[in-house]
């Protein structure tokens, strides 16, 4: 927890807390970029993939290799 002062405006300090939707969504990002990474070596560990993109974060692109 923080605690924030507004000085001398005669508000006085006010407590703040992170929203927990915040949390269990980073959270829930930070999961899909691993669940993407791991995918990723699924992927170019089988012959008949390639990997033309370089991964962005949760985003993986991938393609079928011609004439195997």
């Amino acid at each position: 927890m923080g605690r924030f002062g507004l000085g001398r405006f005669g508000f006085g300090p006010f407590w703040y807390r992170p929203d927990t939707a915040l949390v269990v969504g980073t959270l829930a990002f930070v999961q899909g970029v691993r669940l993407a990474k791991k995918f990723e070596t699924l992927v170019l560990s089988d012959r008949r993939f390639e990997v033309p993109a370089k991964r962005h974060l949760g985003m993986v692109v991938f393609r079928l290799k011609v004439g195997l």
